[in-house]
């Protein structure tokens, strides 16, 4: 509800598990972000979510993915909220994946920022940079294109 908004930090961590093939993974997890604006709102939340990620090269180093889910937003008062976004992933190595990524989070309440005005409920955007850390094998069918039989990139 408030002009001139400041960035600020979002810490993420998330566990995810392929669904059906190489291409839908469901991630879980939890978020530390601050919401600020210039000398008027300043303000730290806790937020969990859930998201379906569809991605789209999943036999590339380079892959565009998009998701989407539902989480909550954790303070005084529990706050419901959407969340859907797009990123991209390279793939470092067979266990190391960097990504950089868009999402909005959209709430069902208006009174996130402390203040009930307009006629839409509260929403923001995060973006950002992470390191993906793959543990254990790759998914059987990505495995084949990604690693050659020697547990190598193939080129």
């Amino acid at each position: 509800d408030y002009s001139n908004p400041k960035v600020s930090y979002n810490g993420k961590i998330q566990y995810k598990q392929f669904l059906f093939g190489p291409n839908l993974n469901i991630g879980v997890g939890a978020s530390m972000f601050k919401l600020q604006n210039e000398n008027i709102f300043n303000d730290e939340f806790i937020s969990i979510d859930a998201n379906l990620e569809l991605i789209l090269l999943p036999h590339d180093n380079l892959t565009p993915y998009i998701f989407g889910g539902g989480g909550a937003i954790l303070d005084s008062d529990t706050r419901f909220k959407v969340q859907y976004g797009l990123g991209f992933e390279y793939l470092l190595s067979p266990k190391l994946g960097l990504r950089v990524f868009g999402e909005q989070n959209i709430t069902f309440k208006d009174d996130l920022d402390g203040l009930v005005n307009g006629k839409r409920d509260d929403y923001f955007w995060r973006f950002g940079v992470g390191i993906s850390f793959y543990l254990g094998k790759p998914y059987k069918k990505a495995q084949s294109k990604i690693l050659n039989k020697k547990g190598t990139k193939n080129e």
